[in-house]
């Protein structure tokens, strides 16, 4: 790990003194030359094992993925499908072209855990800036494709669903003089506790769990709310019925938004905190 600036300029200050021949530089000022050289060169040392703790942490990376039939091989493999490209053996091992390099991936997130009967893998791609499941096609192509290149006799489920369906009832305390009993910006009508709950969701780990001490930290740095009260919280996967979340849930299909035909403006109240 990369020494700080101060700790290495005090190694040299150390060092200095340790050493006779160099007791002319005896100036006790911040800026006498020889300080600010010895500062300088901490400087420096500081940016090089800074360099290597990032080299060193890229290496790690790339050797964790690069074991194969590892839970972060095998999702490396995940994200690294490209549609359409066929296939190819090269030197006893199965993977894509060259020409594969130019063809953008299409899946935007991944998960890989173990379960008693094999492998789970959720996924998910992108559009315009919102995850979604995949088409048929595109479903049954990633399936052949992970066929081909998983370990034979590795028994894998692939969940490929629709986001998880966010209910959120609470009553939002708000400052009047920013906000509107309606929950807008005084100054521009935008929804603050909307966009923290939207970042929230967006920036929650692919396939992570989402806490309710979270989700209310959350709302509660929005601009104009002084306080937040939880009343309900509840998550809806597919056909199956709501479920409350009492204090924290993994996402079925590896991810969240709010169920939309009852957003929050139907779901939060608004009282002044007065």
């Amino acid at each position: 790990m990369a020494r700080s600036i101060e700790t290495i300029y005090n190694l040299i200050i150390a060092n200095k003194e340790t050493k006779p021949e160099l007791d002319a530089l005896d100036s006790s000022s911040s800026v006498a030359i020889w300080r600010l050289w010895a500062y300088v060169s901490a400087s420096v040392m500081f940016t090089v094992e800074t360099l290597f703790d990032l080299f060193k942490s890229e290496v790690e990376g790339i050797i964790a993925t690069q074991k194969p039939g590892s839970l972060l091989w095998y999702r490396a493999i995940c994200l690294g499908y490209k549609p359409g490209i066929g296939l190819v053996v090269e030197n006893g091992r199965v993977g894509y072209p060259a020409i594969a390099n130019e063809v953008p991936s299409l899946l935007a997130q991944c998960s890989v855990r173990e379960a008693a009967d094999g492998l789970v893998i959720k996924l998910a791609k992108e559009v315009s800036g919102e995850l979604e499941p995949l088409g048929t096609d595109e479903q049954n192509a990633f399936s052949a494709f992970l066929s081909a290149m998983k370990y034979a006799g590795t028994e894998i489920r692939i969940i490929n669903s629709s986001a998880e369906l966010l209910l959120i009832y609470g009553v939002v305390f708000y400052d009047p003089i920013l906000l509107t009993a309606s929950g807008t910006i005084l100054a521009d009508s935008s929804r603050p506790v909307d966009i923290a709950v939207q970042n929230y969701l967006r920036n929650l780990p692919f396939d992570g769990r989402l806490k309710s001490t979270s989700l209310i930290t959350a709302i509660l740095s929005a601009p104009g709310v002084v306080d937040f009260q939880l009343t309900g919280l509840s998550a809806k996967y597919e056909d199956n019925p709501l479920e409350p979340i009492v204090v924290s849930r993994i996402p079925n299909s590896g991810y969240f938004k709010i169920k939309p035909d009852t957003p929050l403006s139907s779901t939060l109240t608004y009282q002044p905190y007065v």
